[in-house]
């Protein structure tokens, strides 16, 4: 989703389930096989690994822990992914020369199965690193003993999937609510964090929060879930069109209470994307007929 490889021009579905679709696509073709030991988890055959290496070759670089980069400034500038494999301390000269690597879209940390296991990233490589990665829609640093996260993390303004889970940051700095791309959020396990930002609203793409064992965050921002919701209501089998507006139209109320701009025609659209796609049955009174949704008339 994050690297834009879901094709939503061609769907009425929602981008997680078109998503979905997709990995039972290559779960169906033996691309991807569920992990022997955890059946949430999926893993790729080595054949395949080292196969998808070798073609991703030139676009793609893994730094191992005794790795330091020795590559032309050239190669490095045609990198689109990089991974490293954490060491306890992560320094910053290794990811140095990564600052010429200005078409970066990919940066994750890669640990091992041990979760009682910590690692240190030093604050240089958030400070100094990623604001010359102007390209960035990945960014996974979970587990890594970061206590503060720079403003300078609303510059990568690409982003669309930020993962700090596992972290003891108290807060987010205001520069969060200028990453207007953001898709997918994880806090998960952040045990000190007390509060979002005020202007943290203005993510109005984010479609996945996760603050499940966040024990001081007294205040969840509402119009986040409403937003959630809105694009995850589906219309029942059962369900009269009647009864499923209405549910569309609470959700709708609420986000315009805090002050949310929503269009009938947002309405109409949602509604119309819902409906049955193996058609409507006789038996009901309004086929071949327009449906009337009680909005006003939208050209």
């Amino acid at each position: 989703m994050a690297e834009g490889f879901l094709n939503l021009s061609s769907s009425n579905k929602s981008m997680e389930r078109l998503g979905l679709e997709y990995l039972e696509e290559l779960l169906s073709r033996s691309l991807l096989q569920h992990a022997p030991n955890d059946k949430s988890s999926f893993v790729m055959h080595d054949l395949l690994n080292d196969l998808a290496t070798s073609v991703a070759g030139e676009f793609f670089s893994r730094l191992d822990i005794e790795m330091v980069p020795d590559v032309r400034k050239e190669t490095l500038e045609k990198y689109c992914h990089m991974s490293f494999v954490c060491d306890e301390y992560i320094a910053y000269p290794k990811f140095d020369p990564f600052k010429t690597a200005k078409s970066l879209r990919t940066f994750l940390s890669l640990q091992g199965k041990d979760s009682f296991e910590k690692f240190y990233l030093s604050s240089k490589i958030l400070v100094y690193l990623l604001p010359e990665l102007p390209m960035l829609r990945v960014l996974s640093l979970g587990n890594l003993c970061i206590s503060e996260v720079p403003e300078t993390i609303g510059s990568l303004k690409h982003l669309r999937y930020l993962n700090l889970s596992n972290n003891p940051i108290t807060h987010l700095p205001a520069s969060v609510g200028n990453l207007y791309n953001l898709q997918t959020l994880l806090l998960y396990g952040c045990s000190d964090l007390i509060k979002f930002p005020n202007n943290f609203s203005k993510l109005k793409n984010l479609w996945h929060l996760d603050i499940h064992f966040t024990p001081l965050l007294n205040k969840f921002p509402p119009l986040q879930g409403l937003r959630r919701e809105f694009e995850t209501l589906q219309m029942k089998d059962d369900e009269a069109v009647a009864d499923f507006l209405s549910r569309v139209m609470t959700n709708v109320n609420q986000k315009r209470a805090y002050g949310e701009v929503v269009s009938n025609q947002q309405v109409v659209e949602k509604v119309l994307r819902s409906l049955p796609t193996n058609g409507i049955t006789l038996s009901q009174p309004w086929k071949n007929q327009r449906i009337c949704l009680g909005l006003p008339l939208i050209n």
